[in-house]
């Protein structure tokens, strides 16, 4: 939801290192996406106007801003097959005009790409919601293949396919009843 796009907007903000591994991560998801932007922008004082917030609350929104987040796709042809690499991009912001999908793809992949390398444990609950198969396919990859040190992922989920991708020696499966 609303929380984890700005939580992973933050994060990659903070850790710009991340960002090769992300775009390796949405080449293998997407062969149109080819690189990413991430930018400071400021905050609305229109939107902050409707906040219901202390002021002071506002001034902190003001100070530090906002993160957006652009993606470079290559064009494709009139068969909708993606052109050869050298062909012009163009730019969209990732969370406006990209699918459900790849929005939910790419705010799961910073942190998770962030715990893997920092060796720190990730929760997600109800992973793989509004995550497309192959999507999460591509997750699991990138999750079974991870040596660093510390580094676990641990998730819960309603869909029952998910398991088809996760290492079965480390998989617990709990029936609520």
């Amino acid at each position: 939801g609303q929380n984890m796009e700005a939580e992973s907007k933050n994060l990659l903000k903070a850790n710009p290192q991340l960002q090769p591994y992300i775009i390796e991560a949405l080449r293998k998801a997407d062969s149109s996406i080819r690189n990413f932007k991430v930018s400071s922008v400021k905050v609305p004082e229109e939107m902050l106007s409707q906040l219901f917030v202390p002021e002071s609350v506002k001034n902190q929104m003001r100070a530090s801003g906002g993160v957006s987040v652009s993606v470079a796709h290559y064009l494709r042809d009139g068969r909708k097959a993606v052109m050869k690499d050298g062909s012009p991009l163009y730019i969209q912001d990732a969370l406006e005009h990209e699918s459900v999908g790849t929005r939910t793809f790419i705010e799961t992949m910073i942190p998770i790409i962030y715990a893997i390398k920092t060796g720190k444990i990730l929760y997600i609950d109800d992973f793989g919601a509004y995550l497309h198969p192959l999507l999460a396919k591509t997750i699991f990859d990138l999750v079974n293949n991870a040596s660093e040190d510390g580094f676990s992922f641990v998730y819960n989920t309603r869909m029952a396919a998910l398991l088809d991708y996760s290492n079965r020696d480390s998989v617990i499966v709990i029936d609520k009843r």
